[in-house]
């Protein structure tokens, strides 16, 4: 009977626990639509905030500035993982590469997006210039230009001359990648040259002290939107493999209580039989 009871009670309580991951897995499905119609609705922004960048690197004035030609000495990494756990190896693989990042770079600035790549660079004893926290499913543009704009403020202290930002890729709803991508300077190598056909009355500093921000809080505010989509499907994934991994337990656990329900049937019965024979 003892056995019985707690075979129940683990069907029970597993069976509880299978409510919760749906119910979970609902959440970050309705959070993953969301995020997605906001991933879609950056595209067209980020692309003209490059197409405006792609322009002013044609200029002539364009190879003096540490925006598009640097030594790429002096690095600071923004590394975007999540505030939350519950969603597989996401955070192990932003921490992995951020720790390779660092090793191949000479004393980086670190910036950290979300809570979880704290707790990693603090057990490897990393320091962290700048992070933030809080943000990570639900990102905002205003967040996104903060970063920015430490990002710049660095630049104008001379403390940095290469961005990398660190993050995980959408691919779709089952598939995610962790990625490195260097936002500045910019690549224009792949550009069609043709300096010197515009000018720009209000002068050539000031149109790139007003479009290098906005493309860096693009691509930032993209990085971070994409993520938090990558996030939610990764928790969608992982929520699934749970409740899938107890409707296995819990067929498991009933097959294992109707089998010792019907030995113990059996004992009892011939028990009853064994009693009849000695009283007969």
């Amino acid at each position: 009977m003892k056995t019985f009871k707690s075979i129940r009670n683990r069907i029970e309580s597993i069976g509880k626990t299978k409510q919760i991951t749906k119910s979970m897995r609902l959440v970050s499905y309705s959070k993953a639509q969301k995020n997605r119609i906001l991933y879609d609705q950056t595209e067209s922004f980020s692309t003209a905030n490059r197409n405006l960048i792609d322009m002013i690197s044609t200029h002539e004035e364009s190879k003096k500035s540490i925006y598009f030609h640097s030594k790429q000495e002096k690095s600071v990494i923004i590394a975007i993982s999540t505030d939350r756990g519950l969603c597989s190896g996401y955070n192990t693989k932003i921490a992995k590469e951020t720790m390779e990042q660092i090793k191949r770079k000479s004393n980086p600035l670190v910036i950290t997006v979300g809570n979880k790549i704290v707790e990693s660079l603090r057990r490897e004893n990393i320091k962290i210039d700048t992070k933030f926290i809080g943000f990570s499913e639900s990102p905002i543009y205003e967040e996104a230009k903060l970063i920015a704009d430490v990002v710049l403020e660095y630049y104008r202290q001379q403390k940095v001359d290469e961005v990398i930002i660190i993050y995980t890729q959408f691919v779709s709803m089952i598939e995610q990648h962790t990625v490195s991508q260097t936002l500045l300077p910019y690549e224009t190598k792949n550009i069609e040259k043709k300096r010197n056909q515009w000018s720009c009355d209000s002068g050539y500093q000031a149109l790139q002290d007003k479009i290098v921000p906005d493309y860096l809080t693009s691509r930032i505010y993209r990085a971070v939107v994409e993520a938090a989509l990558s996030e939610q499907s990764i928790r969608v994934s992982s929520m699934d493999a749970a409740s899938k991994n107890s409707d296995e337990m819990i067929e498991t656990l009933t097959l294992k209580y109707n089998q010792a329900r019907q030995s113990s049937i059996t004992s009892e019965i011939t028990e009853i039989i064994n009693g009849s024979n000695a009283v007969d």
